[in-house]
């Protein structure tokens, strides 16, 4: 292994770092971000997507009418009244679905031919395609964009700082960016492991990283806000734990409720001990 496989994607070669502990493989810490990256970035391509089971059931069974989630929010907030919004990464639609709901204009892309199928034909989306990040952005309609957004998707990728860049040349001058990234400092450290290791997830975040990542790639100062701990971030990875990080449909029954008990008391104890962190961060920028 070279040692520029050991170099921050964020920092570059001015910075160190070490060897961090991950849950099923090494990560290397930057000494001076604090971003975990996985040795190497190395993306595992469409195979690997294919056949993981994280992504597996898109069909009509398992996409159920869009609900806001507090990301979603957080971004819906930014888009002027009817602005045309490219979510990166949109998997079956479910942001789209619900921008368009507030008269927006969606437009997306996804690396997963199922997913797009399945949010043309489920979600009645035709502003989607699929294609790779950042390769395929500009074949997209509609640019530029008045709100652009990643949910969960530069941890997926070998060099975030370009996806970055790619993002920042498709949004208006006056528009905005929003990523969300997993959070590595996040208490309590509940992810399911096989969910939050590589090569699913080759880096985790701190706010320092997502901050230095976002002037890299020529952007104004960006907002940094931290998710608060729920309830739902705790039950979900006891279910996968239990299940997998595709379960099946949730039941009434005695486990179920147990499961949703322990999330309920270790949230209490969390957030009473005072040392409860966010699963996931999000930034909000303008280019520069």
């Amino acid at each position: 292994m070279s040692d520029r496989s050991l170099v921050c994607p964020v920092c570059g070669p001015e910075s160190g770092s070490a060897s961090e502990r991950g849950p099923l493989a090494p990560y290397r810490r930057c000494t001076r971000c604090g971003l975990r990256f996985t040795p190497g970035m190395r993306e595992p391509g469409a195979a690997f997507y294919a056949s993981s089971p994280i992504y597996a059931g898109r069909d009509e069974r398992t996409i159920a009418r869009p609900e806001p989630s507090w990301a979603h929010e957080v971004a819906l907030d930014r888009a002027p009244p009817g602005s045309r919004v490219f979510d990166v990464g949109c998997g079956d639609g479910a942001f789209l679905a619900l921008a368009q709901q507030r008269g927006h204009r969606g437009f997306g892309v996804d690396h997963d031919a199922r997913a797009i199928d399945a949010a043309r034909s489920l979600r009645g989306l035709h502003g989607v395609l699929a294609g790779r990040v950042p390769e395929d952005l500009a074949r997209v309609a509609g640019a530029p964009f008045e709100l652009v957004t990643a949910f969960d998707v530069i941890e997926h990728l070998g060099d975030p700082v370009a996806v970055l860049r790619a993002l920042r040349d498709v949004v208006a001058a006056a528009g905005r960016v929003l990523v969300t990234v997993p959070h590595a400092e996040r208490r309590p450290a509940w992810f399911d492991p096989r969910v939050d290791a590589p090569p699913h997830h080759l880096t985790l975040w701190t706010a320092a990283a997502l901050r230095a990542a976002f002037l890299r790639a020529g952007y104004a100062e960006p907002e940094i806000m931290e998710k608060p701990l729920a309830f739902e971030d705790l039950r979900l990875h006891l279910v996968w734990r239990r299940h997998g990080p595709n379960p099946p449909v949730p039941r009434a029954g005695l486990r179920e409720r147990f499961d949703s008990l322990r999330a309920r008391v270790l949230l209490v104890l969390s957030r009473a001990s005072g040392r409860a962190r966010g699963q996931m961060l999000v930034a909000v920028a303008r280019p520069q």
